[in-house]
């Protein structure tokens, strides 16, 4: 009979655990965090390394560091959030927070490796350049492209997600870009 209740009150009890949910605060943000939903993740990508954390803000403390460039997964239901929950699954995997403010979303993740590249207008060397970014830059590739012969260059089109000119938009030749996402 007591092995029967005890039964009882542990099956309530992971019924219970089950179906709470875990609140963060920070600030005037609250987050809800429901562990009984199905979680939906959208692909998105550090522009710099990033420290996930155990709850929303820089308060919490750090669960892993995740690379610059590595696919990180954010929950759709806080993607738009200044703090999204994310999983990262290098060989571990591991949950947590990221602030928004350092992910791009799927769009493939560039370093300029030029001394200064220009930026330019259109896709050719005769458009003006727009700006000059340094090394180190970090940009956002939208899948667009285009190979201009008289030039013998492929330029993409890109936005500057790092450094002086962030969310400037141009072409850049693809030839003085390195990859940060690896796919």
């Amino acid at each position: 009979m007591i092995k029967r209740i005890l039964s009882c009150i542990l099956i309530a009890a992971i019924v219970i655990v089950s179906s709470v949910s875990v609140v963060f605060a920070a600030g005037n943000t609250i987050s809800t965090v429901s562990t009984a939903s199905t979680r939906y993740w959208k692909n998105y990508y550090p522009i710099d390394n990033l420290n996930m954390r155990r709850g929303p803000g820089t308060s919490y403390g750090v669960v892993t560091v995740i690379s610059a460039g590595a696919t990180v997964g954010v929950d759709i239901e806080t993607q738009n959030n200044a703090w999204c929950y994310a999983c990262y699954h290098p060989s571990t995997y591991y949950e947590g927070y990221v602030s928004r403010n350092y992910l791009a979303p799927g769009e493939e993740v560039y370093e300029v490796t030029a001394s200064s590249l220009n930026m330019r207008s259109k896709a050719s060397l005769s458009s003006t350049a727009i700006a000059s970014l340094p090394c180190g830059t970090r940009v956002r590739w939208f899948s667009i492209s285009s190979y201009n012969s008289a030039d013998n260059i492929t330029w993409y089109y890109v936005t500057v997600i790092s450094g002086p000119n962030l969310g400037l938009k141009g072409y850049v030749a693809e030839q003085y870009l390195y990859s940060l996402r690896y796919t």
